[in-house]
């Protein structure tokens, strides 16, 4: 969805209820941290991107508060891009994690059944 945050600000140019609207049809992972965005226009957009920042997993987090910040304060739009590329690592590496119990859950059952079996026989 940062992707389509960024094409719309900087190459379309489209008015933020617009790019809210399209980041929230495109994922429904992110839809409602996109939806309490656009539900609260017309709130300072510092606290508005707080909240709905906590709407999103926690090791996400950091790397959404500074771009709410930094969006805030007008600089660079290429942060968006470094904090996608930020967010693309942290999904990467929370999937290995994951893979990671995976196989040590499965050596565990592979080797509880062995013993299991062991002691049956």
């Amino acid at each position: 969805m940062l992707d389509v945050l960024y094409r719309g600000m900087v190459h379309f140019r489209w008015p933020l209820p617009r790019i809210l609207k399209d980041c929230q049809a495109e994922s429904r992972e992110t839809a409602a941290f996109w939806r309490m965005l656009l539900e609260g226009l017309g709130r300072p957009f510092p606290a508005l991107w707080r909240d709905a920042a906590a709407l999103a997993p926690p090791e996400f987090r950091p790397w959404l508060l500074s771009l709410g910040d930094s969006l805030s304060a007008g600089d660079r739009p290429d942060l968006i891009n470094l904090t996608r590329e930020e967010v693309y690592r942290a999904a990467g590496e929370l999937r290995r994690q994951q893979r990671e119990r995976d196989r040590l859950e499965t050596a565990l059952c592979l080797a509880a059944s062995l013993m299991t079996a062991a002691v049956l026989l």
